[in-house]
């Protein structure tokens, strides 16, 4: 019988979510695991009408944010949408995409584009085309003021400042210039009015920070002020979320400074005063040595890892000498997902049906498990050395060397970590130790080697899917000796569990959701007054076992992307 692929629909909010939170994902798994809720007409019409015929639920999980000078974890609370109301807000970003002209972006603004037409991979574009952009644009005024200065600032508590009113009062404004369907208008506002949530006992009066609906009201609140800053202010205007880049003489920057300052002002909305360790400033000069950090040259981790999935399609007989060898020389990459890609179809019917691979079929012939492993410890040693050097020059660098260091260290920390002996991870652990910006590292590191998760567990949710996945990758057992768990720890423990990493300190769930983790799901759970855990649970079904490692080892179709680790969700956020 023919398979039935799902609809871009689909597609965009499993691929959104697979890199971004394992319950959402899961969740999403089990919903369209029916093959007619995967149909883009499902989507649009029954999960809308659910949505706009039930309690909106939202399932609040902690975000490691940083450690204060004095030790203090901060964290930011992230609100995971129910698995119908995913598809509902991808459902209506869909419909807004339609009219340009009123949601896209202006030219000035790269974060958040929303996807349009056939776009499968997300229900926004990749965050890298928006900084590789954003840094070619910066690029380019640089060059126009070859004496100028370039100012980067950013908006204090950007969602939490937008008020849940003007938020309602700008979707009903911007709606009125479109002719989208009023069923569509009204989710908009069923699901802003649904981020009146009850948090810590008092009554959200501000945007959730997580929904991705969320990302897109946050841009159209600042759509116009974006349109006015980049036409009429003296220095030129760039935004990445509420990063904002100003460039120009400094008379000129200065000046504009104070004109957006004082328009956001008007809205709610504040700059980090100056003298903020969040204001950095500097010689265009000076900036233009940094032009290309959001781009790897020559022998790059993308084309590793396609080179990896062309081979397997093209030769599936080959996963088990390929894992062995990358194993013998200590590289821990989770293959499984491509090991079940490759069992798919044929290897002419998987290029035909898959042209963005197609273009690579003549450079298969020259991919071997040979230059695979070739590959890797090439990229290891390039990224320890590289990792090396940057280290060694951070530590006494500031302004635009320090911003511009810190997502090159942790994009290459990321990869060396599924690449490299515990030795080698060792001897970069040392090398990071005591470096603030670089503490969740250390600890993810730390907890590898040891297989204590005790302080992973504290840092947050993100934190703790990061760490799962590597773990779960190199297959290795955690435990953990804290047995006074917070609400945070013990959420921490369910990402553990749900990722199928073994937990041997693991005894008696002391929550619904380790409960949905480690014994699966019965009749109590199916009845929880959590809407979220109940939603879940009914989909999930009452199995012999959880079906969740099965479920992460599996892919939903062949268009969906697969995502190595949760470093680089984690990785810009901090960008």
């Amino acid at each position: 019988m023919t398979k039935i692929r799902p609809g871009k629909l689909a597609l965009r909010a499993v691929n959104q979510y697979r890199r971004r939170d394992v319950l959402s994902y899961l969740g999403l798994r089990y919903y369209l695991g029916n093959s007619a809720a995967r149909s883009d007409h499902w989507i649009q019409t029954i999960t809308t009408n659910l949505s706009l015929t039930r309690e909106i639920s939202y399932y609040p999980v902690e975000h490691f944010k940083e450690i204060s000078k004095e030790g203090k974890i901060k964290r930011r609370k992230i609100f995971l949408p129910s698995p119908n109301d995913s598809l509902a807000e991808t459902t209506l970003l869909n419909e807004c995409a339609k009219y340009p002209d009123v949601f896209a972006n202006p030219k000035s603004v790269f974060s958040y584009d929303l996807s349009e037409g056939e776009f499968k991979n997300g229900v926004f574009k990749n965050y890298m085309q928006g900084l590789k952009r954003r840094q070619s644009a910066i690029a380019l005024a640089s060059r126009k003021y070859p004496n100028g200065i370039v100012e980067h600032t950013d908006i204090q508590n950007f969602y939490p400042s937008i008020s849940i009113d003007f938020a309602i009062k700008t979707w009903l404004a911007k709606c009125q210039k479109t002719k989208i369907e009023q069923k569509f208008i009204h989710l908009g506002e069923t699901l802003i009015k649904s981020y009146r949530t009850i948090i810590d006992d008092k009554e959200s009066i501000s945007v959730l920070v997580g929904p991705m609906f969320s990302h897109f009201l946050a841009n159209i609140i600042l759509h116009d002020l974006d349109q006015e800053f980049q036409k009429n202010l003296p220095a030129c205007y760039f935004r990445y979320v509420d990063d904002m880049t100003f460039v120009g003489n400094e008379k000129e920057v200065k000046a504009s400074i104070e004109i957006v300052k004082a328009k956001l002002e008007e809205i709610g909305l504040h700059l980090h005063a100056e003298g903020s360790p969040k204001n950095i400033k500097g010689d265009t000069s000076d900036w233009l040595k940094y032009k290309d950090d959001f781009h790897e040259h020559g022998r790059s981790w993308k084309y590793f890892i396609g080179a990896i999935k062309i081979h397997l399609i093209n030769k599936p007989d080959d996963f088990a000498i390929l894992e062995k060898e990358l194993r013998n020389h200590n590289i821990g990459l989770p293959l499984f997902h491509y090991r079940m890609f490759a069992k798919e179809r044929s290897s002419f019917e998987k290029f035909k049906s898959y042209p963005k691979l197609f273009r690579y079929w003549i450079k298969s012939l020259s991919i071997s498990v040979e230059s695979i492993v070739e590959d890797a410890v090439y990229l290891r040693n390039k990224y320890i050395r590289e990792v090396e050097q940057l280290i060694k020059e951070f530590k006494d660098a500031k302004g635009f060397h320090r911003k511009s260091s810190i997502p090159k260290i942790r994009y290459r920390i990321g990869r060396i970590l599924y690449l490299a002996s515990d030795e080698e991870i060792q001897k970069l652990a040392s090398s990071i130790n005591g470096v603030e910006e670089f503490r969740f590292y250390q600890t993810l590191i730390e907890s590898i080697l040891s297989g204590n998760i005790d302080t992973v567990l504290d840092l947050g949710a993100d934190v703790a899917q990061a760490t799962a996945q590597i773990f779960k990758a190199i297959n290795k057992e955690a435990h953990f000796e804290n047995k006074n768990n917070s609400d945070v720890q013990s959420h921490g423990i369910a990402i553990f569990l749900l990722n199928g990493v073994n937990i041997k300190s693991f005894q008696d769930p002391d929550s619904e959701l380790q409960r949905l983790a480690s014994k699966g799901v019965d009749l109590e759970l199916m009845n929880s007054k959590n809407p979220f855990v109940r939603e879940i649970a009914c989909l999930h079904g009452i199995q012999e076992k959880p079906l969740h490692s099965k479920t992460l080892e599996s892919i939903f179709d062949e268009d969906e992307d697969f995502v190595f680790d949760a470093l680089d969700s984690f990785y810009t956020s901090l960008c």
